[in-house]
């Protein structure tokens, strides 16, 4: 394994029909860089949450016809709809089923680690039973006696389906963290895609594959789409972008789910894959000049301006080519 890679984080895939997991997959296959894994960090199915536990395994059984389709190495995180009819107001709780049962008789277990070159990457499983977004202190110490075997300085990688900041528990967490190389942490879980912290290093939130519930977008308007990290030189780096097209685009401001007004900036990502690619965007009509102002080695950044008073108050679409 070479320590510079690329891998794919999904999430939120919410599977009901397994041809739209199975067509991404092998848009992957066809994309013209190697990835190295793929990690889907929760709502694999569409929801056993909700059905009785007979009604469970016909949803995870989708799910892993169309996950076949992967061609590279692929780890799975649970979700909180990945658990078995905990959300069934007269379900049977000593059903051999119930709960996290099917999971981990499917998949294995709910947290794990594994190394990859020299990285250690960690799967937290984000839900307690009844339901609480919590590690709880079985995994806690867990994961105390996991990092105790990898050096101080070995650089680290997270994954949880929510957004570590807000367990219940993240002050722990955090403390199990303390003096460790954290690269970075990739969660899912709310439908939307920005970045934050805990602890000094960046947590970054991953919109949904699914977007909303694959009716349109994600709540905030990003695309359904895939993140790509790339790993390189011990630097981590990271886009979100389109589930879609060979130089997919991913409008990264302004966000469908905030009211604008005036001038505003446009920011937009477009996974080129190193080729050269040509950008332009139009308003109401009105061409909207974008500029790239920087090149990663998969991705390029662009950026220009809206101004807003070209159009009466209202939705308004600003389109990029």
């Amino acid at each position: 394994q070479t320590p510079d890679f690329t891998f794919i984080q999904i999430t939120d895939a919410h599977i009901g029909r397994d041809d739209l997991l199975r067509q991404f997959a092998e848009h992957l296959n066809h994309l013209p860089v190697p990835f190295a894994f793929v990690v889907n960090t929760g709502d694999l199915v569409s929801g056993v949450d909700v059905v009785m536990p007979d009604k469970a395994q016909a949803q995870y059984d989708r799910y892993l016809r169309a996950a076949s389709t992967f061609k590279q190495p692929l780890f799975n995180v649970p979700g909180n709809h990945e658990h078995v009819a905990f959300n069934v107001d007269d379900a049977d709780k000593t059903n051999p089923l119930y709960g996290k049962a099917l999971y981990r008789r499917v998949f294995g277990p709910t947290y794990y680690s594994w190394d990859w070159a020299d990285l250690h990457f960690v799967a937290l499983d984000g839900t307690t039973l009844p339901y609480q977004e919590k590690l709880g202190k079985e995994q806690l110490a867990w994961l105390a006696a996991d990092l105790s075997f990898q050096p101080d300085g070995k650089p680290l990688v997270l994954f949880c389906h929510q957004s570590i900041p807000d367990l219940r528990d993240s002050k722990e967490l955090a403390e199990s963290l303390r003096g460790r190389n954290v690269l970075g942490a990739f969660c899912g879980h709310l439908h939307r895609t920005f970045t934050t912290q805990l602890a000094g290093f960046p947590v970054y939130l991953t919109g949904a594959l699914s977007g909303a519930w694959w009716s349109g977008p994600s709540i905030d308007g990003t695309p359904q789409g895939f993140r790509l990290v790339r790993i390189k030189d011990g630097v981590l780096k990271t886009a979100y972008t389109n589930r879609e097209g060979d130089s997919p685009v991913s409008i990264v401001s302004p966000l469908a789910s905030a009211v604008q007004s005036g001038v505003i900036d446009v920011e937009v990502v477009i996974a080129d894959f190193g080729q050269p690619v040509a950008a332009s965007a139009s308003f109401v009509g009105t061409p909207v000049v974008l500029t790239r102002v920087s090149r990663e080695e998969l991705w390029s950044t662009w950026k220009g301006a809206v101004d807003t008073r070209q159009a009466f108050d209202g939705d308004r679409v600003l389109q990029v080519t």
